[in-house]
């Protein structure tokens, strides 16, 4: 139909995405020891907390999202909007 998707994400460094995160879930009341915490994040590539997801293995959502059919991934670099809106291209 000539109509396309563009997937434009864009991806923390794991480790500042880790320790944003992990202060967040304490302050959600999760409290498990840091070491833990990023174990179970990096040995699955996922982490899961009650009905919430994160996502931790990149190349994993890359591989999953380029086998659709007419669409595009972008993705980018969080820490270089220095402030600036998420606009595309």
């Amino acid at each position: 139909m000539g109509k396309s998707v563009v997937f434009l994400i864009y991806l923390r460094n794991q480790i500042f995405y880790l320790e944003s995160l992990y202060q967040e879930m304490l302050g959600h009341g999760f409290g498990e020891e840091y070491r833990i915490f990023v174990d179970a994040a990096l040995g699955s590539g996922t982490l899961r907390m009650k009905e919430w997801e994160f996502h931790f293995d990149y190349s994993r959502i890359a591989a999953g999202l380029s086998v659709l059919p007419d669409s595009e991934v972008v993705f980018r670099n969080y820490h270089a909007l220095d402030g600036r809106s998420a606009t595309y291209r």
